[in-house]
């Protein structure tokens, strides 16, 4: 499984459609992880998506994401769990332990969107 964060400095970046840099992380065997940070500097929003596609990223966690964007990622397989915040470290430990689900790593303002992405990505640790 591949996952990428949206990050600003050690936390979730507060927009994906703005952010400038993002951490791949990919999950070997038990808990053995591969992680890499990519620019995403110079990509509009639409070569940003071509990128996750291209890279195989099975989830994506950031925080508000426009509705324009949403729907064309879902659309691409990609499961997107919008609306979080935190430390990046601890929003990993969180995700792989299935607990991101906490009222900590949640946006102020997110809720829906918190919500809405239960029907999205069924089959990855979300509890």
């Amino acid at each position: 499984m591949k996952i990428a964060i949206t990050i600003f400095r050690y936390r979730v970046s507060p927009v994906f459609d703005w952010s400038e840099r993002l951490l791949i992380i990919e999950k070997i065997q038990n808990d053995e992880k591969i992680q890499k940070e990519i620019s995403l500097e110079n990509l509009n929003y639409m070569e940003k998506v071509e990128f996750l596609v291209e890279m195989k990223v099975n989830v994506l966690i950031c925080g508000v994401i426009s509705d324009s964007l949403l729907p064309l990622l879902e659309s691409k397989n990609i499961c997107v769990i919008p609306g979080v915040a935190g430390k990046i470290d601890e929003v990993i430990e969180a995700f792989f332990a299935g607990q991101l689900k906490q009222e900590k790593f949640t946006m102020p303002g997110c809720h829906g969107l918190r919500r809405r992405q239960h029907r999205f990505c069924r089959g990855h640790s979300l509890s």
